[in-house]
């Protein structure tokens, strides 16, 4: 009896070694397996990084074009007040002084944040960055070949608010951070409820809770360009007039 006790202890020893020896592999090192999704996943991590510096390398690249003049007759300014456009001419104020500046085919115009631009999203007042080259002795004509309009912030946004009036083209809303802003929609606009469901631009009233997608430009308070339009009063929700009375066939359980 003694015998087979020790033959099963030294068994159950014997075991036990095993399975903690295993375990210590397992957890030493990691398995073929998943040392290749590692592997993988490094070299997706490298290529997110040399985008990254990428794009960091050719803004830092482009940051002196804001901040000197060049050679050659090339200029560049850094903050200028756009006072008056008038068809492909812009008249720029920086620093006491007005400048003309001409726009052509091949002058690029990008928003603050990079977005693509045109010369029908301008407004007066907007605050530009020019580079051009001279176009006079007197250095006050440029031919732009870059302008970035600092006051068009956005691509676009979402933005929530409650409708203050509602003429044929959108509705002014009262926004929840930025106060009243001018939706202005178009063919391409969507109206749902907030349920989903489609409506129409006919049921948003004034006093409804709304949420527009769209292109806000901060300066002139606009949202343009609107995707979407989400109506959260519609439909509305029913108020109860008071407890309802049962009847004894409503009661009833069969």
């Amino acid at each position: 009896m003694f015998k087979k006790i020790s033959q099963i202890l030294l068994t159950l020893c014997l075991t036990f070694g095993a399975l903690v020896v295993s375990a210590n592999s397992v957890y030493a090192k990691p398995t073929p397996s998943g040392q290749a999704i590692r592997e993988a996943n490094q070299e997706k991590l490298d290529a997110l990084k040399n985008q990254i510096k990428d794009k960091i390398q050719d803004r830092i690249a482009n940051a002196p074009a804001w901040l000197k003049t060049f050679r050659n007759g090339r200029i560049a300014f850094g903050s200028g007040e756009l006072t008056a456009i008038d068809g492909n001419t812009l008249t720029v104020m920086r620093e006491g002084t007005t400048y003309t500046v001409l726009v052509d085919e091949k002058t690029q115009m990008r928003r603050k944040f990079w977005g693509k631009s045109e010369l029908s999203e301008f407004s007066i007042g907007d605050k530009l960055n020019v580079v051009g080259t001279w176009e006079n002795d007197e250095k006050t004509t440029i031919k732009a070949r870059f302008i970035r309009n600092l006051s068009i912030q956005m691509r676009h946004g979402v933005f929530f608010g409650t409708v203050t009036t509602k003429p044929d083209t959108g509705f002014i809303m009262e926004s929840v951070r930025r106060g009243p802003q001018t939706v202005t929609v178009g063919s391409e606009t969507k109206y749902i409820n907030r349920r989903q469901g489609e409506i129409k631009f006919a049921d948003i009233l004034t006093g409804h809770r709304v949420r527009v997608r769209g292109l806000w430009n901060s300066r002139i308070s606009t949202i343009t360009e609107v995707a979407q339009i989400k109506d959260f009063s519609l439909p509305e929700i029913a108020k109860p007039s008071g407890r309802p009375s049962v009847t004894p066939e409503e009661t009833v359980l069969e």
